[in-house]
């Protein structure tokens, strides 16, 4: 049965992850309609929380970084080349 809510904390996506594994454990060709909805439902949430929670921190972690490794005074056409 589909109990959807929405991913709002770690330990919620923790769970929803746990709940994707649970139906992509087997052929997801093979799930009954409920459970492939509820399959999409919980990709798309989870999608959105790891959008707002991780995307964002690893970028600003490679700008950190790069500014950190005396790079940041190269120009755009310096790195061109690379």
């Amino acid at each position: 049965m589909m109990n959807i809510k929405p991913i709002r904390t770690k330990d919620d996506y923790k769970a929803a992850m746990a709940r994707i594994s649970e139906l992509t454990s087997s052929d997801p060709d093979a799930l009954p309609d409920n459970e492939f909805d509820e399959l999409e439902m919980l990709t798309a949430l989870a999608e959105v929380y790891e959008n707002e929670h991780y995307k964002n921190a690893a970028t600003d972690s490679v700008i950190d970084h790069s500014t950190q490794s005396g790079s940041a005074w190269l120009s755009d056409s310096d790195l061109h080349q690379y």
